[in-house]
């Protein structure tokens, strides 16, 4: 007889590594989505729409336990929403923030549960004013 707790480990394991793949695919949607609106005029509804994709995966990737993930994804969203609310006239400052932040988000793909700072979020250990600390705060 094999052990129920030992199957339901092996299939959420399984789950989490399913979602893991799908976290790289939203990821790269971010990616080609924050490119568009850099690329082109200012455009409100791809704004939101790459909003709404930053706040899923933050949402979703705590589900699954991927607090580095959820973090990094949250200081995008909070920083695109501050975007979004402003308009066009503070796209430029926010494009290296933006772009910083995305850095950090997949970055945190390779240790997505683990104990890796977001950017500008220093451990006791960090020294202040790191280069992702610069890049994500400057403006």
């Amino acid at each position: 007889m094999s052990d129920p707790s030992a199957a339901l480990r092996l299939q959420l394991e399984r789950l989490r590594d399913s979602y893991l793949a799908h976290l790289h695919e939203a990821v790269a949607g971010i990616e080609i989505t924050w490119g568009e609106i850099c690329a082109g005029p200012w455009d409100v509804a791809r704004a939101l729409a790459l909003e709404r994709l930053t706040h899923n995966v933050a949402g979703s990737a705590g589900v699954f336990g991927f607090s580095t993930v959820t973090r990094c994804a949250h200081d995008l969203e909070l920083c695109l929403e501050a975007l979004r609310q402003r308009g066009p006239d503070h796209h430029p400052h926010y494009c290296r923030q933006v772009t910083a932040l995305l850095r950090a988000l997949r970055r945190s793909l390779d240790d997505p549960g683990g104990s890796r700072p977001s950017a500008g979020i220093l451990t006791p250990d960090e020294p202040a004013g790191g280069q992702d600390d610069r890049e994500a705060h400057s403006g």
